[in-house]
């Protein structure tokens, strides 16, 4: 079974870091993900969190991989540390069958 991703930001094809996972792309498509809703820090970084409002989307990518092996790359470049790790950066969940780094609570708290 394929794995599929959401991407947004730098893991996007034409960015910087969307070369260290290019080679594992199966299949990369524009994309607009509903009930996601965008905030950018200071620093220029990017995050979404959920939204109970579906007319909030966020444009970017998604990418099909052959397994969730590409995740071994993707984890610790997001800096995300394990599922309810309170110091992830990012934290990685499935929303309807498609795996989407949202702002972990350490790049939310930087956004306050």
């Amino acid at each position: 079974m394929s794995t599929k991703l959401f991407v947004y930001g730098l893991l996007r094809p034409g960015y910087s870091l969307h070369t260290k996972i290019s080679h594992f792309v199966l299949d990369a498509k524009p994309y607009t993900f509903s009930g996601l809703k965008l905030f950018t820090i200071s620093s220029g970084l990017t995050y979404v969190v959920e939204s109970d409002n579906l007319d909030d989307t966020v444009d970017g990518f998604l990418l099909d991989f052959a397994d969730d092996s590409v995740f071994e790359i993707t984890d610790p470049l997001e800096g995300f540390k394990g599922f309810d790790n309170i110091s992830n950066f990012y934290e990685r969940k499935l929303i309807n069958g498609t795996w989407v780094y949202l702002g972990g609570s350490l790049l939310q708290r930087q956004n306050q």
